[in-house]
């Protein structure tokens, strides 16, 4: 405890928000979660850690993408999107379907790359989409 009554953790944090509420760019919300991760945490070194398997996390995310593109004959993963046809109720496309350069369909989920199916033609692809057995599952 500092002679305030705060423990140092506290008196951390509002050095922290307070360098941030100055900075030229500041975002409330982000500076919420900051604030939050640091509580959660208990110490900035563990927040740093935290921070670190996040953006490996997100790097490796970004390959995985890259390589599942590519595996569909897309330079990347926005070319992938905007290549395929987005499945979902009221444009929230949970599912999409990607012709192959091998002229087979894929059907995909962007949350669950890795239960991708492949399918001989568009019109099989489609029946396995009506079927229900590619029920799409949020993370």
């Amino acid at each position: 405890m500092n002679p305030h009554g705060s423990s140092s953790l506290e008196s951390d944090v509002e050095d922290i928000s307070g360098e941030w509420r100055d900075h030229e760019h500041q975002a409330p919300a982000l500076d919420l979660v900051a604030v939050k991760l640091l509580a959660e945490a208990g110490s900035m070194e563990l927040a740093i850690k935290a921070l670190q398997t996040a953006e490996r996390y997100l790097q490796d995310s970004t390959a995985y993408e890259q390589a599942f593109a590519s595996s569909c004959g897309y330079p990347d993963f926005p070319a992938l999107v905007e290549g395929s046809t987005g499945i979902g109720p009221d444009g929230q496309h949970s599912m999409y379907l990607t012709e192959l350069p091998n002229q087979n369909w894929r059907v995909w989920n962007p949350a669950m790359l890795a239960e991708a199916r492949e399918f001989p033609s568009r019109e099989v692809a489609e029946q396995f989409i009506q079927s229900g057995q590619c029920r799409s599952k949020a993370r």
